[in-house]
This record gives C-alpha cells, structure tokens and sequence, in this order.
C-alpha cells in the first residue's frame, strides 16, 4: 500500500541551508553566553568579595578539607558552595537559579564553549556553510519537514560536503540517523546511525554524497547529520580537552557542509541508470599501505625519544623504590615492554603528548618490539605485480577490498560484482578461495572481516599471469548494507586467535607472517540491472490490481465496494480457492468502515481486515472441512493442496487447480503425472531440504561451534556446503526415476561437490562453485552418507569426534534400530579421571556399567568403525588425546595412537575397517527403505508414524521393492495410498 501510495505522490525536495540555521542559531547562542558571562563576572566578583571576609574563614576550610584542595582561588569549588558564605550574593538577584547554575554557567557554558562556537564562526567559508562540531555546541544538521509532506516511499537524502584541507582522514566520515529527542542537546540519534558515508571531496571542490532511505508508515520523519563519533563520549571531550589546551578553542574542524536536502518519494521511473564502478586496488589500497608503512616507522622514532627519558627518569632512587611497590602487585612491570606502560606512575618521566601520545600505554604499543604487522606491510610491499593489482593479507593489515566507494549510493535492484583475480603460484588449495559479504564496521581499526556469514565463498582457479574474472549476482533491497567486500577465504565465528596464532608461527619461520595467496587485479559493481527480485505476482498484489480502479472511475461512494471485492479476492487465494462465507466478508468489511469512519485512509482502513485474513484459521492451517469422528475422501481441490504442501512446501499452482476444477487429479495416472512435474520443478527443493533436514535430524549440524584451530578450513562456508551436498545428493536420487535408488545413499561410486568441497575432501581437478556428480575411485571413503562430513560433524562436539553419538545416528537413521534414551543420572567414571586413553579405551569402559552395557555394546562398535572421520569429517589414520585447562590450553602430555575401526554387531557380523563396515550397512537396505518411509509419511501427513501406519509403511516398500527402490517411486506409493487421499 506504501508503495501504490507513493507512486501517486508528487516529489517534493527538503533543503536545509546551514548558514541560515545552524551558524543563525549559533550566533544567537555565543549572544546569549556573552549576556550571561557578564551577568556572572559580577555575581563571581560578589562572591570573592565574601570569601575575604574573616568569618567565612571556616567555611573555606571545610571546603578545602572536602575537596582536598590546598587554594581555593578560582577554584569552582568555592562558587559551587557559594550559598554557603556568610555575606555571599544571591544567585537569583544575577539571574541564576542557585550558586551552582551560576557557576555551571560558566564551567559548562562560556568557558568550554564559547571560544569554540566563536572559532568556527570566523573559518573562513562559514559565510555559505558551516563545519560540524564534535563534543560540544551544535553538533547534528537536521532536516524536518512537517510529517504530512513526507509519505511512505523511497527518498535520495544528499549532502554536499567536503573535508578540511590538513585534518584526520580517519574523521572524514558522516553518519546519519533519526535526531534524538530526549533532551534538547542537538547532538547524538534515537538508536544506532542508518548509515556512515565517507567525505572524499574537499572545501575547494566538495562532493555531493546521495544515499536512500526508505520510509514506512512508521518511519520517524525527520533526518540528522553528523561527523562520525566514537562509541565513548568521555574519550571525545578528554580528546576536545587536550586540543584545547594546544589551540585555545578544542577539537579543530575536520567536515564542512554547503548543503543537505531530502528528496521524494522517488517513483520507479526515477530508479539509476545501471553504472559500473570499478575498483583499482593499486591505486587505492597499496598507496594507503605505504602511508601506513611511513605512519608506524615514524611512530617508532617517536616511541624511542620517549623511552630515552622514560629510561634516564627510571634510574632515580625515587623512582627505583616506585618500581619495587608496583612489583609487589604487578610483575608486568619487569616486563622488558610492558614496563613503559607504567611510566605515568614514576615521577620526572618525559609526557607522552610532547611525543605524539595520548597516554603511557599507546606510547609503549608503538615499541619496535610489538609490531605485529611492520615486517608483513614491508613484504608484501616488495612483492611483484602491486603496480596492477594488489594481495589480500590475512590477520594484520588491509584483507579486504570494498566496492563501491561509500560516497556512492546503491539503489535497490539486481547487481553483478566481478572479481579479476589469480592464486599466487604455490599457494595450498586450501587457501584459493575468495569471500565475498559485507564489511564489518564494527572495530574501524581492522581492515578486514565481514558482517555476519559470507553472502559467497568463490574458487580461485586463474594465476597471477592469467588471472580470471569471477562473476557474483547480488540483490540490494531497502534494508541491504550498501557495500560490499572480498576477502580471503577464512574463519567468521569471531574466534580470530587461530589467525593470530597461524600468522606467529608463519612469522617465526618467514619473518613477516601469512605469505600471500590471493592476487586481485581489480573489482568492479555493476547495476542496478532491474528492480529487486521479489514475488511481484503475489495474491495480494494481483488482488489489488484486478480492483484498484473503482474508486478513481466511480468516487468515494463505490469505496466499500472495491474493499468488499479486495476482501472477496483475497481471501479466496489465502484460503486456497476455499470460498469465504458471506457473513466472514461482512465482518471484514465492517471493520474497513470503522476504520474509515474513524478518519483512515482508504489504505490504511483496509489493512486491518486483510490482516485479520492472514490470521484465520483458513489460511493458517490446510483446511480440510468434515466431521472429525468420520474419515472422508479428500475432494481434488484438497488434494491438490495436500499435494502441494507436501512436494513444494507452498499452494497450488493454476496447473493443479485446474485438474482439481475439472475432477481429474485423484485419477491415478493424472496424479502419478503431476507428481513427477512436481519433482522435476525446482520448488520441490524445497520438499528436499525440509524433509531431510526433518529425516536426518540436521539440526545438529549447527548445534557447535568448531574449534578454528584444530578444524581451520572448517568453516561457515564449508558447512553451508557439506550440508548441500546431501540436499544434492538426495535430490538427484529423487529426480531420477530409473537409476534413483534409495540404496545410494547407504554407498555409492560418486559424490556431489563443488570446488570448495572437493578442496576439503582432497579430490582433484573439481573446481568451479556449482556442485557436480563427481566419479569416486573405488578405495574412496567418500560416497554415500556414511562419506559425508556433515553426517560426521553432527556426530562431534566442534573438537572431538563422538562415537557414541554417531553409532546412535547409524541405528537410528541408517538400520532403523534405534538405541532408547540414555538413563537419567548416568554417573560420571570417576576412576578414568586423569587417565591419559585412547577413545576406545575410555568407551569401553561405560560396557562395564550394568546400566550403559545394553545400548553401549550396540552403539559404540558402529562409532569405533567411524573414527578414521574426525570431529569436521575429514579422513584421518591417527588420533591423539591431550588434557585441557579450564581456558581450552592443552596441559599435560599428548597420547597418539594409530585409529582401529574395526568391531562387529552385537549378535551380529564383524568388520576389519570403515570399509567393511560400510558394506555390511549398504547390505541393510531393506532396513533402511522401512525407515525412510516412516520418516516421509509423517513429514506427508503432518503427525507422527504410529502402529495403525504399520500396512501402510508395508504397502509403501512393497512397492517402491518392485521398482528397486527408486526415491521417486516411494513417493507415488505414498501419494496414491488412501491414507494421502484420506481425511
């Protein structure tokens, strides 16, 4: 409704002028100081007078005693306790509220702000702009227009800006958001920034930066600007202090800004042209690593004039005893590094401002000694190529390119970013992927990571000498982040210690830590192509559409007409195609007339009643009418949704309505004909993930986090594609009627993989990112999903394998014997605590419990023959156990043992390793099939397999037995069987 709203609504441009709001209104303020300074100069003038007077003498010495003060001259001390002298003025007679509003009125007013608003008066361009502020004074440029003006719809917010010739380039960024109201401070947003855009433009030659915003019908209505602040105030006013006392007025101004204004609502008919930016990394990022480079060796010449004096300072008796006190407490202080972090605390020590440094603690990390990143900057600065391209870096330093430049606004629509990209030769295969996702903001410092997962993980596949270009579909819509960013394939679970550790030990054999892998040419965005991809079909929208005319051809008067005939409409496709009773309409309508009455729009009076459509039972539930006491035939149309429910996961199509309409669908051979058009279409992925998620009990896949420094190429990434390959691999059994059979998945001589899988799994020659039957040799652990790793990782805790858990998973979704519960209470072995055992020995030892022998000796055999998987699922010969401390560290001596996967069945045949063990389950098919079929007749029917489903599960095998087993057949047994067509 928004949208059909702002469509008719005419563009209206909001421009807000600072020169004429801000500066005016800063004027005024700098006036009203003044008055107010003179009014106090001549109360303080009372106020000393008093404090000479003998018989106020004890009071100022209960004042210098509260407040540990030697001189009270000037102090705010004394005017703050001014009520308290005998003779003292009354604040009210100045104008103030009390002794303590004086006061304030000059410690918070005149005293820290006036020389800064008066300051950025006089800057030369204040006469057609203003700059902003930060701290303190007006901070924020707001653009209000009146609510009524600014409908729901898409709006172009633009500021014309630049930075100041000599500031911080880290504080050329403006952030906005809604103002904040909750005091009269113009500073600061209700709730976190809605953007944060980059100034590259300068006064000389400011840049307009444009960015959208979408606003709802609950959307505030008023915008603010404002520089970028750090998350802590008190750092922002500690920083404006120490400016001061350089400058005499506080933190110099770093953005100043001609204009702002908001346009809109912007129509579809406005949307951007599709444009392409591309990104030079040779230009942008390796002449920011040489500035970087230049900013740290000169921080170190800095850092070592400052411990020169901090050295000469520490040799002093005084500050020799110092030094032993602090030991007492701390021993960091004998640290050869960390001592310079305690230098504020010795007296004689030179200040760390003098150098450049806030405190003690930033002039020590500036130490030649803790450079993390120096040597690697250096190396990767010497290498080859940078003069076209650039190398993505992994732990420290810039690891990421982004696209586009923030002063670029995206609109919503269909994007293609390209990657010009090639694997340095000799690079592990390990490490030839590329991410692609948001940036993360959330620690500026660190040039790399990603907000959230990866939105793609991509194989690199060209070099260095014959680079690819790697194509990536991207969707923006009103709520997606603006920029986007490639990366280096690698950990996003916030555990970054295992890079940090990886790029340690690589620095103590190379000298500069993680060698380079990934060379990019350059990246570029292209779009917005179309409009973004969204269901423009829906009943809703068509049900709009087939009767949004009435009220423009007839008026008002046939308003609740075109609302009944919306209802009507509506409801018919929510409930499909169940006709909604007379009496429901009437209802739904009367709550349209209310709403209207009451002063509703037309759009606004009909959402209540289609809201109360979507919550009706009708279209909440499949709704099949009847007498419950009784079972009844479905008719077709119940079928039909049945049908489609069951194989798409969403209604019927005009296909299946049309066979139900016409009395044909419950004809077998029509209903064995749709369901293989249902198969064979792409929405039945949906079918294949829901139930075998359902079936497998996949959940578990995402229940731990898997430790980075034990499973590193384990990663969200590859867990995304371990959990496709058995939707894939299901998938193709299902969609191939002749050669499907059920049985593949117990073993089989192929997998389906993309190249990141085929990576991890060590299969060669796969690459590309779509997933493929990919041939397996006939030694291969691999085929089936006893060779998939998410089946092994959901048999994990994220560190360690679990026999027992996979041994429970076998019998209970592989042989269709599952284990019961585990016992209440099970204790603890108490007697193997400490005890340094292989995984075998330490589960044996639950088999002399009584209470854990019954399921144990079923279980564990199955698990043991499972252990040459590790806790991610890769393939291993050996094990080994350490002991861990409470913070995760190894402690103690390891135990490695060459992994036996051989046991047998309780009461059952024997098997030497996985392999055997693997065929004796493929030999269980029958098994197998009777479970799948218990597990897809709860998933069609919506409740649980119970003993009255027993002839029908037979029937099903029976059937699906005749035609060897094929997927596909299972399901035309189901579909065809009574209880299916049953209510």
């Amino acid at each position: 409704f928004e949208r059909q709203a702002a469509q008719k609504q005419p563009s209206r441009v909001f421009r807000v002028e600072p020169e004429d709001t801000v500066n005016v209104q800063s004027r005024k303020n700098i006036k009203a100081m003044e008055e107010t300074y003179k009014r106090y100069l001549l109360w303080k003038a009372e106020v000393d007078k008093a404090a000479d007077l003998p018989e106020n003498a004890d009071v100022l010495a209960q004042l210098r005693k509260k407040y540990n003060l030697d001189n009270l001259t000037d102090n705010i001390r004394l005017y703050q306790n001014a009520d308290l002298l005998k003779g003292g003025p009354d604040a009210k007679k100045f104008g103030f509220r009390d002794a303590n509003a004086a006061s304030f009125s000059y410690q918070g007013g005149y005293g820290r702000t006036y020389a800064y608003m008066k300051k950025y008066l006089e800057l030369p361009n204040s006469d057609r702009g203003t700059y902003l502020k930060l701290a303190w004074a007006i901070q924020r440029i707001d653009v209000t227009p009146k609510s009524e003006n600014v409908p729901p719809g898409t709006y172009k917010l633009r500021i014309r800006a630049g930075a100041v010739k000599g500031s911080d380039p880290s504080r050329h960024f403006i952030e906005i958001g809604h103002p904040q109201r909750v005091n009269q401070v113009p500073a600061g947003f209700a709730g976190k920034p809605i953007a944060s855009l980059q100034v590259t433009g300068t006064e000389d030659n400011p840049e307009v930066i444009e960015t959208t915003i979408v606003i709802g019908s609950k959307t505030p209505r008023e915008f603010g600007i404002q520089e970028r602040q750090p998350k802590s105030a008190k750092l922002l006013r500690q920083e404006f202090d120490r400016h001061k006392q350089k400058n005499g007025y506080g933190t110099p101004p770093a953005i100043w800004v001609d204009w702002m204004e908001l346009e809109g609502p912007i129509t579809e008919v406005d949307v951007t042209e599709s444009t392409i930016v591309r990104v030079e990394p040779e230009k942008t990022i390796n002449p920011d690593n040489e500035k970087e480079i230049a900013q740290i060796e000169e921080q170190q010449k800095r850092f070592a004039q400052w411990k020169k004096g901090v050295d000469e300072a520490a040799k002093t008796p005084e500050n020799q005893a110092i030094i032993a006190e602090i030991r007492k407490t701390d021993r960091l202080i004998d640290h050869p590094n960390r001592f310079y972090t305690f230098a504020d605390r010795l007296k004689g020590t030179p200040n760390p401002r003098d150098f450049g440094f806030v405190d003690s603690a930033k002039a020590a990390a500036a130490d030649p000694s803790r450079s993390r990143s120096l040597a690697l900057h250096k190396h990767y600065v010497s290498l080859p190529h940078r003069d076209s391209g650039t190398y993505l870096k992994l732990a420290h330093g810039t690891g990421r390119i982004i696209v586009p430049p923030k002063k670029m606004e995206l609109p919503p629509g269909s994007y293609v970013m390209r990657v010009r990209v090639g694997a340095v030769e000799g690079t592990p295969a390990e490490r030839r992927f590329i991410q692609v996702g948001h940036p993360q903001r959330q620690i500026e410092s660190r040039n790399w990571g990603l907000e959230g997962r990866a939105i793609s993980t991509h194989q690199v596949t060209g070099t260095i000498e014959n680079p690819e270009t790697i194509e990536i579909p991207l969707e923006v819509t009103a709520d997606t982040i603006r920029e986007f960013a490639v990366q280096e394939k690698q950990p996003n679970n916030g555990n970054l210690k295992a890079l940090w550790n990886a790029h340690n030990e690589w620095k103590t054999k190379n000298g500069y830590g993680h060698p380079p892998a990934i060379w990019i040419d350059w990246v570029e965005l292209e779009g917005p192509h179309s409009a973004p991809k969204a269901n423009t079909h829906s009943p809703l929208q068509a049900a709009l559409d087939r009767n949004s005319s009435s009220t423009e051809r007839h008026g008002a008067s046939m308003e609740a007409e075109q609302a009944r005939a919306i209802l009507t409409d509506f409801a018919n496709a929510a409930f499909r195609e169940v006709k909604p009773k007379a009496e429901f309409i009437d209802q739904l309508v009367a709550i349209y007339e209310t709403r209207r009455n009451s002063g509703d729009s037309f759009d606004e009076a009909i959402r209540t009643p289609l809201s109360v459509i979507l919550a009706s039972p009708g279209f909440l539930y499949l709704f099949e009418p009847g007498d419950e006491a009784e079972r009844r035939q479905l008719n077709d149309r119940e079928l039909a949704v049945r049908l489609s429910y069951f194989l798409w996961s969403g209604p019927p199509d005009e296909e299946l309505l049309q066979l139900a309409e016409e009395n044909q669908l419950h004809l077998p051979e029509v209903l064995r004909q749709q369901v293989d058009r249902l198969i064979a279409d792409p929405r039945s992925d949906d079918f294949v993930s829901g139930f075998v998620h359902q079936w497998l009990d996949m959940e578990r896949l995402d229940f731990f986090q898997f430790d980075v420094s034990l499973h590193r190429d384990f990663d969200e990434s590859t867990r995304a594609a371990t959990r496709e390959e058995v939707y894939q691999s299901f998938a193709h059994l299902l969609r191939d009627s002749k050669d499907g059979r059920l049985g593949k998945l117990l073993k089989s001589d192929y997998v389906f993989v993309n190249g990141l899988l085929a990576t991890y799994y060590g299969i060669e020659d796969v690459t590309g990112d779509e997933f493929r039957k990919i041939k397996l040799p006939a030694d291969s652990p691999r085929g089936g999903l006893l060779g998939m790793a998410a089946i092994h990782a959901m048999g994990s805790d994220g560190v360690v394998s679990s026999p027992v858990e996979r041994g429970a998973w076998v019998l209970r979704h592989l042989l269709n014997d599952p284990p019961p519960p585990a016992p209440p209470n099970v204790p603890q072995i108490s007697r193997l605590e400490g005890q340094i055992l292989t995984t075998r020995e330490r589960l044996l030892a639950h088999q002399e419990e009584a209470q854990c022998a019954s399921c144990h000796r079923k279980i564990d055999p199955i698990g043991f023959g499972l252990e040459n998987f590790n806790a991610a699922g890769k393939w291993r010969t050996e094990d080994s156990y350490q002991a861990r401390d409470g913070r995760g560290r190894g402690v103690g001596k390891r135990k490695t043992w060459t992994i036996d996967a051989s046991g047998a069945f309780h009461k059952g045949p024997g098997f030497n390793d996985y392999h055997e063990l693997r065929d004796l389950i493929a030999d269980r098919e029958e098994d197998f099939a009777r479970g799948f079929t218990e597990h897809l007749i709860e998933y069609a029917l919506g409740r649980p397999f119970g003993f009255t489903d027993e002839d029908l599960a037979k029937e099903i095998v029976s059937s699906a037995r005749s035609k060897q087993f094929a997927v596909s057949e299972f399901i035309h047994a189901l579909t065809q069987s009574k209880a299916f067509r049953t209510k």
